[in-house]
């Protein structure tokens, strides 16, 4: 009798255990599905032009361009939530757009995506802004496709984390810039 005692004592424990797991995997998925990333405006730009396009701007790209896009992140979660990093789609070092992801500290190794790291709080009910930065990319010769332009949806994404559980959550705009260098590939 003691056996099956601490056998059923070990298989409600598991049980428990399991069900906890459940609980803190989908509840940390659901509290982070409640973080929104939206582009705060228009992009500022230096050396470039920006111009309403589609559901958003398009950048017209220059050398020596600097543009800030400023995205607010808010947090309707019911916890606090950890904002890790901004990453930038084919915006890396190793990407062949137009356009470039400006950082001391890209964190990924594969060069095609940017990824900045930011470390901020977002409070239940708030919203932060985090800034990231794009310049011209050295060497673009003429742009992305047919008419020089990259697109990329739902850009840039928002790394979060919450209990240990991370997510990435994308904005709501499409980023467009067109080569207005001039340039053309050899």
């Amino acid at each position: 009798m003691d056996r099956s005692r601490a056998s059923y004592a070990v298989l409600a424990l598991l049980v428990a255990a399991s069900l906890a797991m459940t609980v803190w995997v989908v509840g940390a998925r659901h509290e982070l599905g409640q973080v929104e990333a939206e582009w705060a405006g228009a992009p500022a730009c230096t050396g470039a032009s920006v111009k309403p396009y589609r559901d958003g701007w398009v950048i017209g790209a220059r050398p020596a361009m600097s543009c800030r896009i400023t995205l607010a992140v808010t947090n309707r979660s019911g916890r606090d939530v950890h904002v890790d990093s901004v990453v930038a789609p084919g915006l890396g070092s190793m990407a062949g757009g137009t356009a470039v992801a400006r950082t001391k500290a890209d964190t990924n190794p594969d060069g095609l995506d940017a990824e900045l790291p930011v470390d901020r709080v977002v409070r239940d009910g708030r919203t932060v802004k985090v800034t990231l930065e794009i310049g011209f990319r050295d060497g673009a010769c003429g742009g992305d496709d047919a008419d020089g332009l990259l697109s990329v949806a739902h850009w840039p994404e928002v790394g979060l984390s919450l209990w240990q559980r991370t997510a990435l959550v994308p904005a709501d705009r499409t980023l467009y810039v067109r080569d207005a260098s001039g340039s053309s590939c050899p």
